[in-house]
C-alpha cells in the first residue's frame, strides 16, 4: 500500500526491483498468497533500498519520508524476515494440496 499510494514511489520501487511484477490478492486462489509472499521474499533487498531511498529524498514530505525510514527497519527485523520465509513455506505447501485437491474434484466431477 506505501508503494501504491503515490506514482512517484511507485517509480522508486520499479526503478530497484527491475523484475518486480505485483498481482492482485484473491480470496479464493491461494496462489495468489503464495505470489504476493513470493514477490516480497525474492525481492526485499531492492524493496530496502528502494525505502531507504525514499527516505533520503529531502524533496519528500517528512511522513513520507518516516514512514520510508520506520518500512525499512522492520523489514530487516529478524522476526519478520523469518515470519517471511515460514509463511511462504506454509503457503506453498498448502498451494500445491490445494491444486491436488481441485484436480481430484475435476476428475471425480467428469467421471460422474
Amino acid at each position: 500500500m506505501f508503494f501504491s499510494a503515490s506514482t512517484y514511489r511507485w517509480q522508486i520501487l520499479k526503478k530497484e526491483c527491475l523484475s518486480l511484477t505485483v498481482k492482485p490478492l484473491s480470496d479464493t486462489r491461494w496462489e495468489s498468497r503464495v505470489d504476493a509472499v513470493k514477490v516480497l521474499k525474492y525481492n526485499l533487498g531492492s524493496i530496502n533500498d528502494a525505502l531507504y531511498n525514499l527516505f533520503n529524498d529531502s524533496s519528500r514530505d517528512r511522513n513520507t519520508r518516516n514512514l520510508a525510514k520506520s518500512l525499512t527497519s522492520k523489514i530487516k527485523s529478524y522476526k519478520f524476515v523469518c515470519s517471511l520465509f515460514v509463511w511462504y513455506n506454509i503457503l506453498s505447501k498448502l498451494n500445491v494440496i490445494s491444486k491436488l485437491m481441485q484436480n481430484r474434484c475435476n476428475l471425480t466431477n467428469n467421471s460422474i
